[in-house]
Parts: C-alpha cells; sequence; structure tokens
C-alpha cells in the first residue's frame, strides 16, 4: 500500500518540479526599436532595428509607417537563440535602412506589433538630419570633450 501511495507522491511531485521549471524558462515578451545614430548626414543611412524578445515560435516582419524625411527599405530579419546555463532565450530582429531625404529633425513614431494576441509598442526615437559640415563639426565637438574628460580623469 506504502508502494503505491509513494509512487503518486512520486509522480505528482516530479510532475508539478517540470511544470515549475517551465515557469522558470517562460520568458516575458518585449519589443524595442533601436538606431544606429540619432545624428546622421543627408548623405548617411540610419539603420533601424525592430527587436522582439522572448516571443515563441515564428514572428512575421514588421510593417511600418511611413516616416516623415525617410525612404524606407526593408533589409531582412535575424534570428538569435541562446541557452545560457540552462536559460533559453530568443530575439527576432527586423532591420530597415532608412535614407534620409532632407535636413531637419524627424521622429520615427511608436511602432506596434501584436503577437499572442497582445499589442506591445516600440519607443518612439528622435533623429537629427544634418548637412555634412555640421555632422563633421559635432563629431570634432565630441572627440575634444571626451579627451578633455581623459585628462582630467589622469590629473589630481
Amino acid at each position: 500500500m506504502w508502494t503505491r501511495i509513494g509512487r503518486r507522491a512520486f509522480i505528482i511531485i516530479a510532475s508539478l518540479f517540470f511544470v515549475f521549471l517551465a515557469c522558470l524558462q517562460a520568458e516575458d515578451i518585449s519589443f524595442e526599436a533601436t538606431v544606429n545614430s540619432n545624428k546622421i548626414s543627408l548623405q548617411d543611412i540610419l539603420e533601424l532595428t525592430l527587436s522582439v524578445h522572448g516571443a515563441k515560435g515564428e514572428v512575421s516582419s514588421i510593417p511600418i509607417p511611413s516616416i516623415d524625411g525617410f525612404e524606407v527599405r526593408y533589409v531582412g530579419p535575424s534570428t538569435r537563440f541562446m541557452i545560457v546555463n540552462g536559460v533559453t532565450s530568443n530575439e527576432h530582429s527586423f532591420i530597415y535602412n532608412l535614407f534620409p531625404n532632407k535636413i531637419g529633425h524627424f521622429k520615427i513614431p511608436s511602432i506596434q506589433i501584436t503577437i499572442d494576441g497582445k499589442t506591445y509598442s516600440s519607443n518612439p526615437i528622435d533623429i537629427d538630419v544634418l548637412s555634412k559640415s555640421d555632422v563633421v563639426a559635432s563629431s570634432t565637438d565630441q572627440a575634444q570633450e571626451k579627451s578633455q574628460e581623459a585628462i582630467e580623469d589622469k590629473v589630481f
């Protein structure tokens, strides 16, 4: 009689353990938009990456709205799957090239995606499109500030 009870208890405990492990490995889904630079020149190409973290299964490409001041071209998808210390994670990314049409301050709007009936929104991103000479001057100023900070760190 104890063997039957012991066997049932073992099966129940083992089942609960595996359910607990599955819950630990379940990821929260997140969605974000990133760009390679917030300041570009009129001749540069801006790379917009839309990333979905933690979605199980296939994620279809994300349609993006027209963006004022840019021509948008879809480059392609990228998928990353990792196992670290027994914990799995995955990321689906969709890469777009944005070609600026004019100089000015622009905003990439919040982009939405629906996964498993739930809607996720990305963060809006501010972009400054400058003339080539303004971008060079801006990068020179930043380099001078960094070198000044490095000197101040070494001088007591």
